[in-house]
């Protein structure tokens, strides 16, 4: 007996295709007073806000900036110790990303 594996059918596996709009990553994680937010956009000049929320809901800090902003930093020190999430808002998309500040 010998072992084959058979080509059955193929997936299509352009990620491109599955990409969402926005994409963003917050760090350091842990932060202490500063945390930068690094932006990747698919469609440029467009206008995004980030936002600062608590873990209820609350919306601590917001920055408007547009799309061709690669990163921005965001002064925390005034926040208390605890969990926040980045949010980040454009058009009719939208992304969070958990971090805790120390």
């Amino acid at each position: 007996m010998t072992n084959s594996i058979d080509l059955i059918s193929s997936m299509d596996t352009d990620l491109k295709k599955y990409t969402h709009p926005i994409r963003i990553k917050a760090g350091p994680n842990p932060a202490f007073n500063t945390i930068y937010i690094y932006i990747e956009m698919l469609q440029p000049n467009q206008e995004i806000t980030i936002s600062i929320l608590s873990n209820t809901g609350n919306v601590m800090q917001t920055v408007k900036t547009n799309s061709s902003a690669q990163s921005i930093k965001i002064d925390i020190s005034s926040l208390v110790n605890g969990t926040y999430f980045v949010q980040a808002i454009s058009g009719n998309n939208r992304v969070s990303q958990q971090f805790v500040k120390h």
